[in-house]
């Protein structure tokens, strides 16, 4: 720590961390950090002292946690490759190659939700292997960089399956259903759809036809008696008494949404221990009644969050149902929740 300006440091998020002394330096990082912000106004030296030793039992946690965290995610480390970083739900190893992997967990099964390998120490290029993850296992994104660009066989959002060349989407996409069924068929040019898109039911006949140039939709025929969406989606109630149009309205029901996400919703206390941050994603259906169904988290960060989320939404009023020719119909919603440390 002598000479600063000789100190190698690698980025992670918005922190800075020595190489190869991470965890001695994010312990002094923590407890400086405490010092600062709970002996700044304190001038009586007993209420001073008492608030120092507090901020030396962070420190010995945060070593704690390091410690436990290498032994929990030991068997996830790459051959030959070292921890630079490991804190309860994600580490940063460092390959033999000399490239660098993030790898973020569920840490209560020890599964990778996201992992990003680097061309590097900065831990800005992406260069290599990278994939997300639900907390289940089921992966969400997958494909490879090449200095920071995409490039290959990319699987993205679960079911979309195609290429890309010097990061730009080419040729066909394909979208598939759960039980892997084709559902759309797309075509690229540079990165924009061009020719022929197909829609196809459970019988993989086709109910709707787009025709494309170059981004532009020239041309579209569908048969109205399948839909993919509803006419009008569900939203959260509290708006429906004002005169709005039907954008309006919408953002007035996002606004209620948040609102009451945010008034309801206590950080876990164990999430909070520990400095866990992110954002969880919560998948339900919104019945014909405007009740919330088949509600499932898709990526919970750890199960304190994910606990807590799980509950969020099984305690939230009805809402108003999604419509398709004026009758009430069943609509899958994908909700993320924010968990942020103040």
């Amino acid at each position: 720590m002598k000479n600063k300006e000789n100190v190698k440091r690698m980025q992670v998020g918005n922190k800075q961390y020595i190489d190869d002394i991470p965890v001695l330096y994010h312990m002094y990082s923590a407890y400086r950090q405490c010092v600062m912000n709970t002996t700044r106004s304190i001038h009586l030296p007993f209420i001073r002292f008492t608030a120092v030793l507090a901020c030396i039992l962070v420190l010995v946690s945060t070593s704690l946690i390091g410690q436990n965290c290498k032994k929990m995610y030991k068997s996830k480390l790459a051959p030959d490759s070292k921890f630079i970083l490991c804190e309860y739900n994600y580490s940063v190893e460092r390959l033999a190659d000399g490239n660098y992997v993030y790898k973020r967990y569920f840490p209560e099964t020890k599964q990778i939700t996201e992992f990003i390998t680097f061309k590097g120490k900065s831990l800005k290029i992406k260069d290599g292997l990278y994939y997300k993850a639900w907390d289940d296992g089921t992966i969400v994104t997958k494909g490879s960089y090449s200095n920071g660009v995409k490039t290959g066989q990319w699987t993205e959002n679960v079911y979309n399956l195609g290429k890309y060349q010097s990061g730009i989407k080419t040729g066909t996409w394909k979208t598939y259903t759960k039980d892997n069924r084709l559902e759309v068929e797309s075509n690229y040019v540079n990165g924009k759809l061009n020719g022929k898109q197909v829609y196809y039911d459970s019988l993989s006949n086709v109910i709707k036809e787009n025709m494309f140039k170059l981004g532009e939709l020239v041309n579209t025929a569908e048969d109205t008696t399948s839909y993919r969406i509803a006419e009008e989606m569900p939203r959260f109630q509290g708006c429906e008494d004002l005169a709005l149009d039907p954008k309006e309205l919408n953002s007035c029901a996002q606004r209620k949404l948040l609102q009451y996400i945010y008034s309801h919703l206590r950080y876990p206390r164990e999430a909070r221990r520990l400095n866990v941050e992110g954002t969880a994603l919560i998948k339900f259906v919104v019945d014909k009644d405007g009740s919330l169904i088949d509600i499932k988290v898709l990526s919970g960060v750890c199960q304190a969050i994910q606990e807590r989320s799980l509950e969020l939404i099984q305690q939230m009023p009805k809402w108003r149902p999604g419509y398709q020719d004026g009758k009430p119909v069943k609509v899958q919603y994908t909700l993320p929740i924010v968990y942020r440390l103040k």
